[in-house]
């Protein structure tokens, strides 16, 4: 008498309890989840005495490839006694609760979790890992504390994940995991480096003042939506090739530098995030037209500012997120532009600029009824000369404006020139022209004279905004 899967799991010729399941002999902790006779006879002491024989006898312990039935909690185990314990290809119908137990070294290598998976406040001494497993419910790992290396590398959360409040001692590494549920890793200490490349978050990610003590790879993460507020980066993070279908960094603190190398931003807010600690390497904006945005300055159903025009579904403002005061986009374009000059991308300082300056339109459009008059007339003749300015140069950033508007100038005083033409431009078209030595004709009148000497300066002005647009051109 054997079990028929002995030669994958050597550690079945200890057991001496069998059962049959479609004309196949198997131990009791192989047996499938739907043999009647194994739902019979099983009880959790079967589990507790073979771990309770391996503590007395000073053993790792391996139950690897069992299949527990029922609900299961090893809080009154020996298991705490165990230095290694053997999880590997096990399947937990019911829930498995860890709950405040201290485990070795643990192997939950492509384990299965169908029901909820408790680890809260469990203690893991050494090495654990949870290597290709899933958890098709909730998986609770609340103020855990991984003294070594915790490793959930291809590890599928299908339920709600919570690392809330744990704490990794040594390496994390979740790269290639998939979080199909919300997910939080808020107020968790990662002390060394933190791996979750090629991870996928299917829902809400929420990192709130997580702390980020040794090098962070996000590298070909995808975010649906993920929350860094207050996080606490202490060294370089990298999110190269990451998309951000929402997100945002709000009040984090940066020790180095965080660095999104073909990152996709399309949906990341940056509003109150600390920027000067950031690194864009050729990023993937929202646009307006070709001009690149933030996500921040999206409108939608008339609410907002600027229509995104490469994103097919763009998040809608909701009663409790409304669009932001414009000059909160003002300040957060002039820091972007810095950020860019600092790295030589004039092509992002073009666009920021831009940007920076629509939003500065916005805020002297606006009466602030909190001024004395003298403030208002400024705010008036500010908001005159920003609008001629984006009119007639597209803010500096328009040369092919800027020179079409200088031809218009230059060649409107041939209207002095035709026969019987109104009196707008009186004498001849050199007259109007500055640096031109043409002495008006006697006849004009003081007023004339004053248009002309007005006209040559709206000409050497337009020149100099021609000149300043272009120089902004070659420069990006």
């Amino acid at each position: 008498m054997g079990c028929c899967v002995a030669e994958e799991y050597l550690w079945c010729d200890e057991v001496d309890i069998f059962v049959t399941h479609q004309g196949k002999e198997y131990c009791i902790f192989h047996a499938p989840a739907e043999c009647e006779e194994k739902k019979r006879v099983w009880v959790n002491n079967y589990v507790f005495k073979r771990i309770n024989s391996a503590t007395a006898n000073l053993m790792s312990c391996d139950l690897s490839g069992t299949i527990f039935p029922t609900k299961i909690s090893f809080k009154r185990s020996m298991i705490d006694k165990l230095s290694y314990i053997d999880f590997s290809q096990t399947t937990f119908i019911g829930k498995a609760s860890f709950r405040n137990v201290t485990l070795g070294a643990v192997n939950f290598r492509n384990a299965i979790f169908n029901n909820t998976a408790d680890f809260s406040c469990t203690t893991l001494k050494g090495n654990t890992d949870f290597g290709g497993a899933r958890f098709s419910g909730d998986a609770i790992f609340q103020e855990g504390i991984f003294n070594e290396d915790g490793i959930f590398y291809q590890t599928i959360f299908a339920g709600v994940t919570i690392f809330r409040n744990s704490s990794f001692n040594k390496s994390a590494v979740f790269s290639k995991a998939t979080f199909n549920e919300d997910t939080s890793f808020s107020l968790v200490t990662f002390s060394l480096d933190a791996d979750f490349d090629n991870a996928i978050f299917k829902s809400d990610a929420n990192f709130y003042s997580t702390n980020f003590a040794g090098s962070t790879l996000f590298n070909s993460v995808f975010f649906t939506a993920a929350s860094f507020n207050a996080s606490k980066f202490e060294k370089t993070a990298y999110f190269s090739d990451t998309r951000f279908a929402g997100g945002d960094f709000q009040n984090c603190h940066v020790g180095d530098r965080l660095e999104f190398d073909r990152a996709d931003l399309r949906g990341l807010s940056l509003l109150g995030a600390p920027i000067e600690s950031f690194r864009f390497i050729s990023c993937r904006w929202p646009k307006n037209y070709t001009r690149n945005i933030t996500f921040d300055a999206r409108r939608v159903n008339k609410q907002g500012y600027f229509d995104i025009h490469n994103m097919d579904e763009v998040k809608p403002w909701s009663e409790e997120e409304k669009a932001p005061e414009h000059i909160l986009l003002e300040d957060l374009f002039r820091r972007l532009k810095k950020r860019a000059k600092s790295e030589e991308d004039e092509m992002m300082a073009s666009d920021w600029h831009y940007n920076e300056k629509e939003m500065q339109l916005l805020r002297f459009a606006e009466p602030d009824k909190g001024l004395l008059w003298t403030g208002r007339i400024s705010n008036f003749l500010l908001f005159q000369i920003l609008t001629a300015y984006k009119m007639f140069s597209g803010y500096g950033e328009a040369p092919l404006r800027a020179l079409l508007c200088l031809l218009i100038f230059t060649l409107l005083p041939l209207i002095a020139e035709v026969p019987h033409s109104p009196e707008f431009f009186q004498g001849g078209m050199l007259n109007y022209l500055p640096l031109v030595k043409e002495p008006p004709p006697n006849e004009i009148s003081i007023f004339g004279r004053l248009w002309m000497i007005t006209w040559q300066l709206i000409i050497t002005i337009q020149a100099a905004l021609f000149g300043f647009a272009l120089r902004n051109k070659f420069r990006r």
